[in-house]
Order: structure tokens, then sequence, then C-alpha cells
């Protein structure tokens, strides 16, 4: 896997905050008021999130820090959603913004604020979320948790997957066995993230 595709998957990450119907729009996104939210979310995850990702598999990048910075805006139902990575491609910003669209659901979205829009959704205090680029499939996951010490913390888990590089299993017609695309991940990008 190239340093860009790893790059790429870690650029994507965050996790999530929102409320409840949907009401006002900007750039083709339809968010949700704050004044709705029935769930801990954005509340127990706003504030400034850091720690160290370490890169597992297929990859000689070594570790990144990522800071995660989450503050409500002006507009209801948005969230500054700003990313900063730290490693040997030196610093990226990622200025993006948190969307909610139908927080009961648990749905919104990472507007990146240059036509791409990830949509994510929230179970039980865990965000989820797969896309494609360049070839990669990203499956995202990070949870809200604490520390053994008790303390607040953000798990992040980004595994990165070729696309192309599926195994075929199963597809016996006469036995009525489907055929069967399989994945495993390249690389896998995990840490947490402290309240700081």
């Amino acid at each position: 896997m190239t340093r860009a595709c790893v790059t790429l998957a870690a650029l994507f990450a965050g996790a999530l905050a929102g409320c409840a119907t949907q009401q006002s729009t900007r750039d083709g996104v339809k968010a949700t008021p704050a004044a709705v939210v029935a769930q801990a979310f954005p509340a127990d995850w706003c504030g400034r999130w850091t720690g160290t990702l370490a890169t597992l598999g297929e990859s000689k990048i070594g570790p990144v820090t990522m800071t995660l910075e989450i503050a409500p805006l002006s507009e209801p139902g948005r969230w500054s959603w700003t990313i900063i990575y730290e490693g040997e491609s030196g610093r990226q910003v990622r200025p993006y913004e948190l969307v909610a669209v139908n927080a009961a659901e648990g749905r919104f979205v990472i507007d990146e604020k240059n036509g791409i829009a990830i949509p994510v959704r929230v179970l039980d205090g865990t965000l989820y979320s797969t896309f494609e680029v360049m070839g990669s499939r990203v499956e995202l996951r990070e949870s809200l948790r604490h520390d053994r010490a008790g303390a607040p913390e953000i798990a992040v888990e980004m595994a990165t997957i070729v696309v192309e590089g599926a195994v075929l299993t199963g597809g016996i017609a006469d036995r009525g066995i489907p055929e069967v695309r399989c994945w495993t991940p390249r690389v896998v990008q995990r840490g947490s993230l402290a309240r700081q």
C-alpha cells in the first residue's frame, strides 16, 4: 500500500456528535438543530483530544500523532471538526465540519468542505464509517470510553483494505452455496486520544 493511501486513510478519522430533526442546509448538506440533542453527542465528545496512532501491517510508516478538536459552531447542527496529523510526512491540518443529519438514527456527515461529505453512523457511543478512496476501502471505528484510571479517551481504529485484493470462496451453485468475496486489511492504524 502506498504512503498516500495510508495518509488518506488517516485524514478521515473522527468521532461524532449529534441531535434530532432535519432543519438547515449549507453546501447541500442538511443539518439538524443542536437544541434537540437527546444523547451525549456532541457534548461528551467536544474538546481537544490527542494521542498516537500505531501503524500495523504492510506499511513502513511510523507512528502518527493525531489531534481531534471538536467545538459547536453558531449554525445549529454543525460543529468544527479539525483533525491534525504530525508524523514522517510533516504536519497536516484538516478543518472539517461535523453535520447532524438525523441524530435520532445516529446519522451524521463529516463535511470536508471541498465537495467530499463522508456519511457516518453513531450507534451506542461508537462511530462507524466505510468509504473507498483511490482503490482502497477504509473501515473506521471510534469509541468514547474510559481508560483504566477512569479518564475519558477516544479509541480510534482504521483498517485499510485494497479493493482489488478480494479472495473468492464458495460459489457452489449445485449445492446452493453463494460466492463470497473476502478481504483482509493491509494496514490498521490504532490508538487512543486523551482529552487535553
